[in-house]
C-alpha cells in the first residue's frame, strides 16, 4: 500500500491535494455558430492552499489535470518527467484499496482549471471515497507547481562558449 495517500470520505471537506475522479470539466471554444460549450470529464487534483480553502477565503478552486501516465505522449517521457526535467508535469504514485484504485498519473501544471467551490462540495458527494496526497508528497507536488508558474525566461543567458572563453583567461 502507497504511503503517498490517504482515503478520505464524501463528509470531508475539499483540501489541497485531493484527488477527484471524473469531475465534469466545462470548456469553451468559438465553432461556426459562435461560442460553443463543451462538457468533459478529467481526473483532478486540487492545488488551492489547504488553509485558503478551510478559511473559507475562496470562491474558485484551482485544479490540474491528471493524466494517464501510460498516454504515449507522457510514457515515453516517464523516467524524465519523473527525475523532475519536464516541469509541466509532475508524476504521483498509483493507489489500490478495496475502496479506490489508480494507476500512476501525471499532473499537467500547464493547463490549470478552475471551478466553484461550491460545485466541487456537491460534486464530492457522488462519490464515497477519494484520495488525497499526504505530507511530504503534498508539499512536494505544491513546491513543482510554484517552480513551474515561477520561471524566468531570460532573452539570452551565457552560453557554455563564453564560460570556456572565461575559464581559458
Amino acid at each position: 500500500m502507497s504511503n503517498w495517500y490517504i482515503e478520505v470520505t464524501d463528509k470531508d471537506d475539499i483540501s489541497q491535494g485531493d484527488i477527484l475522479l471524473n469531475c465534469p470539466v466545462i470548456s469553451a471554444s468559438y465553432g461556426d455558430d459562435g461560442i460553443e460549450a463543451n462538457l468533459n470529464y478529467s481526473d483532478v487534483i486540487v492545488i488551492t492552499q489547504a488553509c485558503d480553502l478551510e478559511n473559507k477565503k475562496v470562491d474558485m478552486v484551482l485544479l490540474a489535470p491528471l493524466l494517464e501516465a501510460k498516454d504515449e505522449n507522457i510514457k515515453k517521457n516517464l523516467k524524465e518527467i519523473n527525475k523532475g526535467r519536464y516541469p509541466r508535469y509532475h508524476l504521483i504514485n498509483e493507489f489500490n484499496s478495496e475502496n479506490i484504485s489508480m494507476d500512476f498519473k501525471c499532473i499537467d501544471f500547464g493547463t490549470p482549471i478552475s471551478l466553484p467551490l461550491s460545485f466541487l462540495n456537491d460534486f464530492k458527494k457522488n462519490e464515497k471515497y477519494r484520495l488525497r496526497l499526504q505530507s511530504p508528497y503534498l508539499e512536494y507536488t505544491s513546491h513543482r507547481f510554484g517552480n513551474y508558474y515561477s520561471r524566468i525566461g531570460l532573452p539570452k543567458g551565457i552560453t557554455d562558449e563564453e564560460i570556456k572563453e572565461y575559464l581559458k583567461k
